[in-house]
């Protein structure tokens, strides 16, 4: 949000694409250890 109003790519169908990959790059650096707490299936 800029001064309240919404962004292009942030929401929707884009959004959840973008917000998955930067899951997916956050839970990569975790270290090894973390990951085993994690429920999702890898």
């Amino acid at each position: 949000m800029v001064e309240g109003e919404l962004q292009p790519g942030f929401t929707g169908a884009e959004g959840v694409r973008r917000a998955a990959s930067r899951h997916r790059e956050s839970f990569a650096e975790l270290p090894r250890a973390a990951h085993r707490l994690s429920r999702a299936t890898r």
